[in-house]
Order: structure tokens, then sequence, then C-alpha cells
């Protein structure tokens, strides 16, 4: 698992929004959109949005490729920090 500080430093890099992280970790975690939509207290659709905003900015199709792109970026940075 990512911690915090893990997920902002690649919600930085990939442009996502302080809510579209929150989406993006959750999602990494397994939940479904209205399990989102639930535990941030928003409607579905707008969790769907969220969703669909982060697959754009992360240019992945889907949650695999979502959570393949995110580890992809965490591990570039902690090599990077490593160094």
């Amino acid at each position: 698992m990512l911690s915090g500080e893990d997920w902002t430093r690649v919600a930085t890099l990939a442009g996502l929004t302080l809510e579209e992280m929150k989406v993006a970790a959750l999602m990494f975690q397994g939940m479904s959109r209205p399990q989102i939509a639930r535990k941030l207290a928003c409607a579905p659709g707008t969790a769907g949005a969220y969703v669909q905003r982060i697959f754009t900015k992360l240019k992945v199709r889907d949650r695999l490729g979502m959570a393949l792109r995110v580890m992809e970026i965490h591990l570039r940075t902690r090599d990077r920090a490593t160094e």
C-alpha cells in the first residue's frame, strides 16, 4: 500500500486534484463506484466523473491500467528520491 505522502507525490505528478487523489486511493483499494460515492458522501455520478477524469489524466482505460500507472509513477519517484 502507498502512504499518504506517496499518494500526494503521485497525484501531484499526475496532475490529480485532491478529490481525484482520494478517489484513486479508494479505487486502488478495490472499492466500487457506489462504495466510493458512499465513502465520500457524493452522488454515484460524481464518483463516476472523478473516475473518468483520473483515467483521462493517467491516460489509461481501466482500473488495472490506473493501478499500474500509479505504481509506475510511485516507483519512478521513489527511485529518484533514493539516488
